[in-house]
Parts: C-alpha cells; structure tokens; sequence
C-alpha cells in the first residue's frame, strides 16, 4: 500500500486564499455514496461535513504544483498523471467527522489514487487516519502538507472538538504507459 506525506507544499498564504474561496460558496452537507445501490445519501451517522466540489481555472497553478508532487511520487511505474479534474473543498466544523471507508465512487470513475491538501491547523481534534493491515495511523496537522495514498486505503477524519477544519481533497487522472504495477 503506498501512502506519502509531504509538507510545504502550499504556503500558508496560498492556503487562505483557498479556504476563502471556498468560504465565499454555498457549501452543503456532502452525501455518503454508496457502492451498493449507487446512489448518493445524507448519512450523519457516517459523514458529517459541509462542502462542495469545483473546477476552478485559477487553480490551475496549485493543479500543476500537485501534479509534480504526485509524479515525482512514483506510485505506479507506468502511471503519469496529468491532470487534477475536480476538487472537493472540505470543512468540518465542531463535531463534524467521517467514518472510515474507501473512494468507493472516486474508484468508480478511474481514480488510483486520492490526495488531501491540509489547508489549516488551527483547531483540536479532526484528526486525519488511514489503516494499513489493520494498524491505524494519525497524520501531522501541517498547513500546506499534501497526503498521497491509494484510494483504496481506508482512512477517515475523527470528530472536530473546537475550531474548523478546512482540507482540499482531489483524485489525479492519469494516462498508462505500459502495464501497471507498483514501484
């Protein structure tokens, strides 16, 4: 299972800029998807965070930071991603979370992998945690720290206890080289 934490890939400015963006849109409660019945559902016993999916031109240079990193990653040998598609801003406020799971839809639609920019580190509990053979791990709050790992890998977000958590997830689109396989 390939997972990667980098820091200072956004600055902090870069980072607040991006967390006002997202505060100036109509963010809602995001659905639970289900791989099941296919459908999308409120479910705030499992997922409890507003937001709010986007594909924004002025982006693009934080696209291309994210593509380099993600490269430079070598995740799959014969993998180049090359573009990042659609973001979903995140925000947890006091006692929002996310239950594990998987990209279950993301994977439906061809990702490989998922990435989650921290945008901010100013608030207690919202915790970021992935399962690697059923040994939880915990990640550093670090603005402008990006979380590469495998969309399959399941992770989740713990309760926020005070303040609000912003974070900017995206899954890279990709092109095959060759066969895949793991580096």
């Amino acid at each position: 299972m390939f997972t990667k934490f980098i820091d200072n890939v956004l600055t902090d400015e870069e980072c607040n800029l991006i967390i006002n963006y997202g505060l100036t849109q109509n963010l809602d409660y995001i659905q639970t998807y289900s791989p099941d019945s296919k459908e999308n559902f409120i479910d705030f016993k499992f997922n409890k965070r507003k937001g709010f999916m986007f594909d924004n031109p002025e982006f693009d240079v934080y696209a291309n930071r994210l593509l380099e990193v993600v490269n430079e990653s070598k995740i799959y040998s014969n993998i180049k991603y090359n573009e990042i598609g659609t973001y979903l801003f995140n925000a947890y406020s006091e006692t929002n979370f996310l239950n594990y799971h998987i990209d279950s839809a993301e994977i439906e639609n061809g990702a490989t992998i998922t990435v989650v920019v921290q945008l901010n580190d100013n608030y207690e509990g919202g915790d970021f945690c992935y399962k690697i053979d059923e040994v939880e791990h915990k990640l550093t709050k670090k603005v402008g720290s990006v979380f590469i790992f495998e969309s399959t890998i399941f992770h989740k977000v713990m309760p926020v206890i005070s303040g609000t958590r912003y974070s900017l997830n995206n899954w890279p689109k990709y092109t095959k080289t060759n066969k895949t396989s793991l580096l």
